[in-house]
């Protein structure tokens, strides 16, 4: 789609595209949180394995204990 000036888009189109950026964008920060909890609890750059089989295991089970971790993260605001 190509964007002329603001006068000449429908008004239908331009609340589509606004929604669709806000939608990305409150995406952004969960993906921020994704990696803040990899890097901080999973410690996942210091990871150091000879082969890289061990470190793809290593980085696979990492993003699933970080996907957990941010499956709790609503339930332990809601408690405090």
């Amino acid at each position: 789609v190509t964007l002329g000036a603001a006068d000449d888009r429908p008004d239908s189109i331009s609340h589509k595209m606004a929604l669709r950026c806000l939608q990305w964008y409150t995406l952004r920060w969960r993906i921020e949180e994704w990696h803040r909890i990899l890097k901080t609890g999973c410690r996942i750059e210091s990871h150091q394995h000879r082969s890289a089989d061990k470190l793809a295991r290593a980085i696979a089970i990492d993003a699933v204990i970080a996907w957990r971790v941010m499956l709790l993260t609503p339930i332990r605001n809601r408690l405090h």
